[in-house]
């Protein structure tokens, strides 16, 4: 349908890596698939992204998140 917005959700995204500290991102995506792919296609080898939340749209908001950006929270 024209005009209708695409719904988008923020997840909370954490990457593990081998011996470090896991770390944690805020990915605005589609689906929770889509978001830890952006965040494959970022980073390099060696790493276990996995969906561990989410963010309110009030939160969105606040941290000024656009779609397709991965920030580290």
């Amino acid at each position: 349908m024209p005009g209708k917005k695409i719904k988008r959700h923020a997840y909370l995204v954490a990457v593990q890596r081998k011996r470090a500290a896991p770390r944690v991102y805020a990915v605005i995506a589609l689906s929770e698939a889509a978001a830890v792919a952006a965040l494959e296609a970022k980073a390099s080898r060696g790493i276990a992204p996995r969906v561990v939340g989410g963010l309110s749209r009030d939160m969105v908001r606040r941290l000024k998140l656009k779609p397709g950006e991965a920030r580290q929270i």
